[in-house]
Formats: structure tokens, C-alpha cells, sequence
């Protein structure tokens, strides 16, 4: 599939094991993880490396291993723990552990926005789904056994953007308290659209003029209807407001931010 767009290749020398193939599955999942470092592991030459590692500082995605065409990066003994053949598996230069810098609680937006972008274009192109697994109040919790921890079957069915600190089998946390269901919704648009108040202006301008005739004119500022006099600017501002939280809830979308 080649690399993913502005992304750098893997040091030189560093050994991949593969091949991957699809392994007959017919969807699979992103798995992400923090790597509780500030630099770049050596992911002991290649045989626990990821498939991509994203550094929050410089903003620069490293390929360690193509999901497909030969090589497989599904990071042995270091990752689930158990058969990972069906994850596309990330690593963040960072911590989930507030002690130290860069924590993934300061993320920027530019930050989320990156990996949002990642996620996207995973989602076109490998069959991965539209899902989430949300980040608990809080963040994950350390343990096998925690109550964030997902169970095997919830893993085997599942598919699309998800963490360590929800896979069963290991007892890690990461990516504690990085919002996955941001990354998802910047992703995909759910519950990330705006409202283009000129449009929607427009769209009550003409129920207007369908109500009170042709020669309704609306000054979308001062609420000002042409020959039928001066409308209360609070009652037209409130008149907009509605109408868009209508159109948005129509389209399935309720944030008005």
C-alpha cells in the first residue's frame, strides 16, 4: 500500500518480520499506543515494532512496516499479547503516565488532528470500520482484570479505532486519557459540524418571503423585512438559531459549536 502520505520510512537496518497477508479476515482495527518514551525505541531492531509511530512533537510519522505487502511489524510479545494479526498497531512517542512529558492529556489540536487524519486514511485504505471504542471517564486503567479492559470476543468482533488500554489480554493503560472518541469524530465528521450562519440566513430569508410575499426583503443583521417594517432583531436571531438546530438535527448532527 505504500506509505502513508508525509510519512518517513524505518531506520536502516531495522528487521521486519512478514509476511502479513490478510489472514482471511475481513476487517480489521487500529490499535493505538503510547510508547512511555520521548524518543524513538529501537523496538529491539524491528521484531516489536509497530506498523507507524507518530512523534507529537515534530508532527512526523515513521513506517516501521507495511499492514500488507510483505511485512508485518505486529510487535511479538509487546503489544496484545496474543494472536494481533487483524491490527493495523500505532505507537505515539509519549505518556500515558502524567508524571512526564509529553503527556498525552496535553495534546494539541493540531495533535488530534493528525491522528484523525491517520484514522481516515486507514479507513480508506484497508477495510477497517467506522467504530470506537470511547475513552472512559478518566482514562484507561492499569491491569488485566480492569473494568476498562475489553474481553475477547468484544475484541474478535470489533472493528476500528481502539488502544492498548482496551485490548484484552495485558495489563497496560495506554493511552490513558487521550479522547479517542475526538480522534473518530474529527475522522469522520460525526458530530463535527459547523453551522454556516449566511446559509442558513438565506434558507430562513426564503420561509420569509414564502409567508409574507415577494417583497420581503431581509436585512440579516438589524432583522429588517422591506416593506413590511422593522422585525425584532432578538426575535430574527432567534428565528435563525432554531432553524438551524432543525437543520442539524435533520442531518443527524445536535453540536452547535
Amino acid at each position: 500500500m505504500g506509505l502513508y502520505p508525509g510519512s518517513v520510512d524505518s531506520p536502516t537496518g531495522a528487521t521486519v518480520y512478514g509476511p502479513m497477508g490478510d489472514h482471511g479476515h475481513d476487517s480489521y482495527k487500529l490499535i493505538l499506543h503510547t510508547t512511555e518514551t520521548k524518543g524513538m525505541p529501537s523496538f529491539g531492531g524491528g521484531d516489536t515494532a509497530p506498523h507507524y509511530v507518530y512523534d507529537p512533537t515534530s508532527r512526523v510519522w515513521t513506517m516501521w512496516a507495511e499492514f500488507w505487502d510483505g511485512r508485518v511489524g505486529t510487535m511479538k510479545g509487546h503489544s496484545t499479547n496474543h494472536a494481533n494479526d487483524d491490527a493495523f498497531q500505532v505507537e505515539i512517542l509519549a505518556y500515558s503516565d502524567t508524571r512526564y512529558d509529553p503527556w498525552v492529556g496535553d495534546f494539541t489540536d493540531d495533535n488530534y488532528q493528525d491522528l484523525a487524519d491517520f484514522y481516515a486514511w486507514a479507513m480508506t485504505e484497508y477495510p477497517i470500520d467506522r467504530d470506537v471504542t470511547p475513552t472512559p471517564n478518566g482514562g484507561w486503567i492499569y491491569g488485566s482484570s480492569a473494568s476498562t479492559r475489553g474481553t475477547e470476543s468484544q475484541y474478535n468482533t470489533f472493528s476500528g479505532l481502539s488502544c492498548h488500554g482496551w485490548v484484552y489480554g495485558n495489563s497496560h493503560y495506554d493511552v490513558g486519557v487521550l479522547d479517542l472518541q475526538r480522534i473518530h469524530d474529527l475522522a469522520t465528521g460525526d458530530n463535527n459540524m459547523t453551522i454556516d450562519y449566511d446559509k442558513i440566513r438565506t434558507i430562513v430569508h426564503e420561509e420569509v418571503v414564502a409567508v409574507l410575499g415577494g417583497d420581503a426583503i431581509e436585512m440579516p443583521y438589524d432583522g429588517r423585512i422591506g416593506n413590511q417594517g422593522i422585525v425584532n432583531s432578538v426575535w430574527w436571531s432567534k428565528l435563525v438559531d432554531e432553524r438551524a438546530l432543525e437543520l442539524l438535527w435533520n442531518a443527524g448532527q445536535t453540536n452547535t459549536d
